[in-house]
């Protein structure tokens, strides 16, 4: 056999050889893939349809001016509540009814409260007059004067050394004489010697009286009170804030005198708002947690104060009506936006970046709403009210730039690229490529591929 025959022959046998072995992997693949079965789930399952835009969605707390809470303390005693938890009330109702027995020793001490209120104004007041009368000194200031007078205490301090043997001197020489001419003569010497201790004893003298004065004496305190005219012009105005103040808190002291008087009077609490009785709780029970007594709602005037952010302006106006969930009771309200401001908050209060305006929503049919209880407020940004299909992250691969899906398609799975909207909380808004009718494969097991087998489980297999 040629050298070339050799060749060939070997040629042959490697292309048989490498067909033969092709052929055997798929069909081993073919087998193996025919052989597997892999789960898929129904879309509507795993997905579902919502027309709330979380992008959208504001929070915000109920809030109304027209609620009456009524709360108690442990000094008020309650002989009577007059209504129950659903009874409609108008303005000028009885609630309750108080025992007054009690609160008449309390009444006594609130009078007094008030009347200190009242002195401590006046005082104020003529506090504010002094002030205002008063004349500023100049600013210049003495130090330098202060400091020279320190600088000749030793001087002064020297004089009595030199004086102090001359005073001995005297009363020594006088001794030989007669008893009466010594008195004068000693007489003369105390005289002198004040007159030469004076220079030491004047700087403590001076500084001491001062300091004991200005403790005891109202006239010396009032004579060290002295202020620079922008010292003066400042106590003047801290002065007016705090009149300002005891004012208001003179006022209040006086309303809760009048209503405590007008309770004591006829022990009786009169409904405020037109209404029904939301709550009656323990009266007990009440005063331990801090909770009213009696809550007196209306069905409506209930409204939520939330924030809306500048990029969603134009897509909102007044009149528009947003969806409510209330997380209090698990009800579903329906608002109406009644008015959105054109200023916005400070930029520190939702923190820098977009900037956010007050909006308010009133509440339609708030029938079981309270003051306080906690909104979220979904709006419908295109006006359509079209609903949006969203499925869980977990269900969607991302390759390549691109959003893919294992799906069924007559009984095999296939890879389908979909269109991706918005996403929120892991979840994907599914613009297209899949619909509820669909079964879907959890991407992330090894036998997914093209072309196997799918059986339909529940999707709680899923999750078991």
């Amino acid at each position: 056999m040629s050298k070339l025959k050799k060749v060939l022959l070997f040629l042959i046998i490697s292309v048989v050889v490498v067909v033969a072995a092709f052929l055997t992997v798929s069909f081993l693949k073919k087998k193996n893939k025919d052989s597997k079965v892999v789960s898929v789930y129904a879309a509507s399952e795993i997905g579902y349809y919502n027309n709330y835009n979380y992008q959208d969605m504001l929070y915000g707390n109920v809030m109304t001016t027209n609620e009456q809470r009524v709360y108690v303390n442990s000094n008020q005693l309650i002989s009577e509540i007059k209504v129950e938890v659903g009874d409609e009330v108008k303005i000028g109702d009885v609630l309750l009814v108080y025992d007054t027995t009690a609160q008449s020793l309390q009444l006594q001490t609130l009078a007094t409260e008030v009347e200190l209120a009242r002195v401590a104004v006046l005082v104020a007041e003529r506090e504010l007059e002094e002030l205002k009368n008063t004349t500023p000194i100049e600013e210049t200031t003495e130090a330098p004067t202060t400091v020279e007078p320190t600088t000749e205490a030793p001087t002064t301090t020297e004089a009595p050394t030199t004086e102090a043997p001359i005073e001995p001197a005297t009363p020594s020489d006088a001794t030989p004489g007669d008893a009466t001419t010594e008195i004068p003569t000693t007489e003369e010497a105390t005289t002198e010697a004040p007159t030469t201790e004076t220079p030491t004893t004047e700087e403590p003298t001076t500084e001491a009286p001062v300091d004991e004065e200005a403790t005891v004496g109202d006239e010396v305190l009032e004579e060290e009170k002295t202020y620079t005219e922008k010292e003066l012009k400042q106590a003047i105005k801290d002065k007016e804030a705090e009149i300002v103040q005891l004012a208001i808190s003179y006022q209040i002291m006086q309303v809760s005198y009048s209503i405590m008087e007008y309770q004591l009077a006829t022990g009786e609490l009169i409904c405020t708002c037109n209404g029904v009785i939301r709550e009656v709780n323990d009266p007990e029970e009440a005063i331990a947690n801090n909770q009213p007594l009696i809550v007196v709602g209306q069905t409506e005037g209930y409204i939520v104060e939330t924030a809306i952010g500048e990029l969603k302006l134009g897509k909102v106006s007044v009149g528009d009506t947003v969806t409510m969930m209330c997380y209090d009771d698990g009800m579903t309200y329906t608002g109406v936006i009644s008015d959105i401001s054109d200023i916005p908050y400070d930029e520190n209060y939702y923190g820098p970046g977009e900037s956010y305006y007050p909006m308010t929503v009133s509440v339609i049919d708030a029938e079981n709403l309270t003051m306080g209880m906690y909104m979220e407020m979904y709006l419908d940004s295109d006006g359509s009210g079209e609903e949006s299909f969203y499925m869980s992250a977990a269900f969607i691969l991302y390759e390549n730039g691109g959003y893919y899906v294992y799906k069924d398609v007559e009984g095999v799975l296939k890879k389908c690229p979909v269109s991706i909207g918005k996403v929120s909380y892991g979840e994907y808004e599914i613009l297209s490529g899949i619909n509820q009718d669909d079964y879907i494969a959890f991407p992330h097991s090894s036998d997914v591929a093209d072309d196997v087998k799918t059986k339909i489980e529940s999707v709680d297999k899923l999750y078991n």
